[in-house]
């Protein structure tokens, strides 16, 4: 028993001594004989009440940032940001409006960002949350709410406050929430034997549409990288990166001292903002307000996402009024026709993209390839083919090694195989 006792008090601190009867009737975080943060069993002042630095009951925990306790080890931390307060070089306002823009992908009126801290990403039962960002609007400010689990032995309580801040809203927004944040929180669920609520709300990932729209424009899509170049936000030395926070967790269970946690609790925060900038961008992208000349080929890509092909086309169509875009708006064009088999309107999309400036080989060998299979005419395809043989081999230089080599083959032997079909359609003539 002593053995079990000693290690209880490792984990959780000393077990404070007082009497029941002084315990009765005392809501968790109300002032008097409790501990406080920094494991003291003194009265906390009524200044640090005010702060919301509330007692951690009996865990002993110290160093928390300022905020309150809702629970005993469930613990409340709350910021609040102006809609004109810009992240990076995007402003916060609009997000009710951007969030009706993108209910085609699962965006709502009313939406809620959130994105967890784990003690790991490998998943499975063994791996749990134990700090959730939550954002929403409220009248004319942004909010955030962390809520962190003191303790895994609460773990239950935890989920039960952090249901409440989710059911809030109309639709989640997440980063990649529907591959990692909602199945572990589904399965948290399940072993607190709760009803996991997640899968009723509508769930917008940014993730998607962020691959959607800067396809080829990103070398990759995590979530810093996308601050970095898309809202011009840069962290900085006081940010914690992700893989040290499972660690720095550990440290703080072993010590109750939450002062190392500042890092991650500052980096959990600036994700919850940076989806907030991330989805109001998004949303004025899709409906036609981009800044950038490039943001209506890229609300072009959303919404054939969505397979709103119309939408996609006027987008397009509406790109293609522009010198710098013309030639990938009308390759845009064309495919769209391709796919739907309106082959002449896809060999004048195609030709369309090629005034774009300057000779481009997959225009030409997309040309080559309807002429032949599609509108069947046989030397139109070779021109075609034989220009883009003819372009490939004066760039060389860019293509070295077997990629050039294999591409070479390919269209030497279109080119082969049309110069003895119009051969053979020459003598037949002659016949």
């Amino acid at each position: 028993m002593s053995d079990l006792r000693n290690r209880l008090e490792r984990f959780f601190g000393p077990a404070p001594e007082r009497k029941r009867e002084q315990r009765q009737d005392r809501a968790y975080g109300e002032p008097g004989e409790e501990r406080g943060q920094n494991g003291t069993p003194d009265a906390v002042s009524p200044h640090r009440r005010e702060k919301g630095a509330a007692v951690g009951e009996f865990l002993g925990v110290r160093g928390l940032p300022e905020g309150k306790w809702l629970r005993r080890g469930v613990y409340l931390v709350e910021s609040r940001h102006s809609l004109e307060e810009p992240h990076g070089t995007v402003l916060l306002r609009g997000l009710g409006e951007s969030g009706v823009a993108l209910s085609c992908w699962g965006g709502g009126s009313a939406p809620v960002f959130f994105d967890l801290e784990t003690t790991g990403l490998a998943g499975g039962t063994g791996t749990y949350a134990f700090l959730a960002g939550v954002g929403r609007l409220e009248e004319d400010d942004f909010v955030v709410r962390q809520l962190f689990l003191a303790s895994p032995a609460f773990e239950s309580e935890w989920l039960e406050m952090l249901e409440e801040l989710l059911a809030e809203g109309t639709s989640l927004v997440s980063y990649n929430g529907r591959a990692y944040d909602v199945p572990l929180l589904q399965t948290r669920f399940a072993l607190a034997r709760r009803t996991s609520f997640l899968e009723e709300l509508p769930h917008l990932d940014l993730l998607r549409l962020s691959r959607g729209v800067w396809k080829g424009d990103l070398e990759s899509f995590r979530l810093v990288e996308v601050e970095k170049h898309v809202l011009r936000f840069v962290r900085g030395e006081k940010d914690v990166p992700g893989a040290l926070v499972p660690e720095l967790y550990g440290t703080y269970l072993r010590s109750g001292n939450a002062a190392m946690l500042d890092g991650v609790f500052l980096h959990n925060r600036w994700d919850i903002l940076s989806l907030a900038a991330l989805q109001s961008l998004l949303g004025r992208i899709v409906s036609g307000g981009g800044a950038e000349a490039r943001d209506c080929l890229r609300a072009g890509r959303l919404w054939a996402l969505a397979g709103e092909m119309g939408k996609a086309s006027h987008f397009w169509r509406k790109a293609g009024e522009d010198p710098t875009q013309r030639s990938e708006a009308f390759r845009c064009l064309a495919q769209a026709a391709a796919r739907r088999k309106e082959w002449p309107a896809a060999e004048e999309f195609w030709r369309a993209s090629l005034s774009g400036g300057g000779l481009s080989l997959v225009p030409l060998v997309e040309l080559s390839k309807i002429w032949e299979h599609r509108l069947r005419d046989v030397d139109k395809a070779l021109v075609f083919a034989e220009e883009a043989l003819r372009l490939f081999l004066g760039h060389r230089a860019y293509l070295p090694g077997p990629l050039w080599e294999r591409q070479r083959m390919d269209l030497r032997k279109r080119v082969e195989r049309l110069r003895r079909r119009v051969a053979q359609q020459g003598l037949q003539q002659e016949r």
